[in-house]
C-alpha cells in the first residue's frame, strides 16, 4: 500500500478517485497502454474489489491503482532526483 514515485514527472494537485470505463494506464514492467477493466481482468479483480478501486492521478494521467500497480511512467528512476511517497492509510 506504498508507492515510490518520481516526483518530478508529478503534476500537482494529486486527485484521488474512482476507476472510469475507458481508464488505461501503463502498468509497471510494460511498454504498452492497458485499460484498468483489462488489468482487472488479467489479476482477477472481483466485482466488490473494482468497485472499491481508488485511483491516483496528476495532470490526467494514472499514476497509481492504489494497491495494486503504479504506472511505468511515474516509477523510479536511475535518474531520479526527488522521490514522493503516496501511501495508503487504514482509517478505521
Amino acid at each position: 500500500n506504498v508507492a515510490h514515485l518520481d516526483f518530478d514527472e508529478l503534476e500537482f494537485p494529486l486527485l484521488l478517485r474512482r476507476w472510469k470505463k475507458g481508464d488505461k494506464f501503463i502498468p509497471l514492467g510494460m511498454k504498452n497502454f492497458k485499460k484498468i477493466s483489462d488489468f482487472f481482468i488479467d489479476n482477477k479483480f472481483s466485482i466488490i474489489q473494482k468497485k472499491e478501486q481508488w485511483i491516483l492521478c496528476s495532470g490526467g494521467e494514472i499514476v497509481w491503482l492504489v494497491g495494486a500497480r503504479i504506472d511505468e511512467r511515474f516509477k523510479v528512476k536511475s535518474t531520479t532526483k526527488n522521490l514522493y511517497i503516496a501511501e495508503l492509510l487504514d482509517v478505521n
